[in-house]
């Protein structure tokens, strides 16, 4: 498991690094356990030779993966894209996030925070507890 939580988690940070709504959703899916290599939403380009390789999350496709989903991973997984402002990527109904968990709240709730310009909302979560 060093692949899913240490270079691909890397790579997938550095794809969304600089837009705040792509780097909350992103890292929602990191820290929900959702952006691994068997996703069938993240993608990975050929390492070139001597480099680093390239990953990202196609949000955009997402929906066409949530049927076989848990309901509180296919909400979100669907906040995610939602959240990432990602043309084409699917809408979430809010009132479906009610339902996801305290653990996956608070994911949310730092996402949220993340993408309105608070980077440090991880941090603060981690702070707290979770």
């Amino acid at each position: 498991m060093p692949e899913q939580g240490g270079q691909l988690h890397d790579l997938l940070r550095a794809w969304a690094r600089g837009i705040c709504a792509l780097e909350a959703a992103t890292e929602l899916l990191i820290r929900a356990g959702l952006a691994g290599p068997t996703h069938p939403w993240v993608c990975r380009a050929p390492e070139p030779a001597g480099g680093r390789g390239v990953a990202w999350i196609d949000f955009a496709a997402v929906s066409a993966y949530v049927g076989p989903m848990s309901p509180p991973e296919r909400r979100v997984l669907l906040f995610a894209a939602s959240l990432s402002d990602v043309d084409a990527a699917p809408a979430v109904r809010l009132g479906d996030l009610t339902r996801v968990g305290p653990r996956r709240m608070e994911l949310l709730i730092a996402a949220l925070r993340h993408a309105g310009g608070q980077r440090d909302a991880w941090q603060e979560r981690a702070r707290a507890g979770g």
